[in-house]
């Protein structure tokens, strides 16, 4: 276990969300941050070849926020059922 994951597993969990919600905010920042490529490749700019790791690391940050909506949407779920 790291030291982040120690830290994240010591904090209440509301304080875990807000943490997850930060991220998720990061890597949707980082998608944004492509958005252009993904205009110019769909406006015949950027070859396939030019695009596809644009595309893959576009795939990754998608995967990465589902990710973490499903952990805090699956926290919120327990929480309700506590109570």
């Amino acid at each position: 276990m790291t030291l982040k994951d120690k830290l994240i597993a010591s904090m209440p969990p509301s304080a875990v969300g807000n943490v997850k919600q930060r991220q998720i905010s990061a890597l949707k920042t980082k998608l944004t941050a492509t958005d252009y490529k993904a205009i110019k490749y769909a406006e015949g700019l950027y070859s396939d070849e030019e695009y596809a790791p644009t595309k893959a690391e576009r795939q990754a940050l998608r995967e990465q926020i589902r990710a973490l909506e499903a952990e805090i949407s699956a926290e919120e779920g327990g929480e309700q059922w506590k109570r």
